[in-house]
């Protein structure tokens, strides 16, 4: 098998508006690609972050990393993922850091909002790839993210809705099309 380049690499694991479209089984689903580009603003460019933009990857290797963010509104809902290509660092150890990161993280502000993390969530993480989740609540909504990696990949998949049960059945749409395209990636 040849080896992917990190150009390779980071395309081959974005989510598509078609892969995710499939994932939708809601009739009548109103789909719009809302952002597309190479990060986050306001977010460290290359570096994964969780607990608001507290570092989990490496800060000195984040000129080297290939990164994108796409966003979406479906139905009203907000849907992200962002990709980070690592060149030196592991996924499943970026993705560990992460778990330890969200597991102490009971609050963070973000843009000028407070966002406190719920006492529990219902997410099932894939069993092929590393996870970590979390459900915040922020201004009467609830954002949910998950951390899944692979093949020096991580991806950060992100759902807003009006409660936690929204918040997690999209979030469980975004992270099922991410973790398809992260399982094509060789180990």
């Amino acid at each position: 098998m040849v080896a992917l380049t990190p150009a390779q690499r980071l395309t081959a694991v974005l989510v598509t508006d078609e892969a995710l479209a499939a994932e939708l089984t809601t009739s009548g689903t109103d789909l719009e690609r809302a952002y597309d580009g190479e990060r986050a603003p306001g977010f460290p460019a290359g570096t994964v972050t969780a607990c608001g933009t507290r570092a989990v990857s490496s800060t000195k290797d984040a000129k080297q990393v290939r990164a994108h963010v796409r966003a979406w509104v479906v139905n009203g809902v907000v849907l992200t993922q962002e990709v980070h290509v690592l060149p030196r660092q592991r996924a499943e150890d970026v993705v560990a850091k992460a778990a330890s990161t969200l597991k102490g993280c009971a609050s963070y502000a973000d843009h000028g909002d407070g966002y406190r993390r719920t006492a529990s969530n219902k997410i099932k993480l894939p069993e092929p790839v590393r996870g970590a989740a979390a459900c915040f609540t922020v201004a009467g909504s609830v954002n949910c993210h998950a951390y899944l990696g692979r093949a020096g990949v991580v991806t950060t998949v992100s759902s807003m809705g009006p409660d936690q049960k929204t918040a997690e059945w999209w979030l469980d749409r975004i992270m099922t099309a991410a973790e398809h395209r992260l399982e094509k990636l060789p180990a």
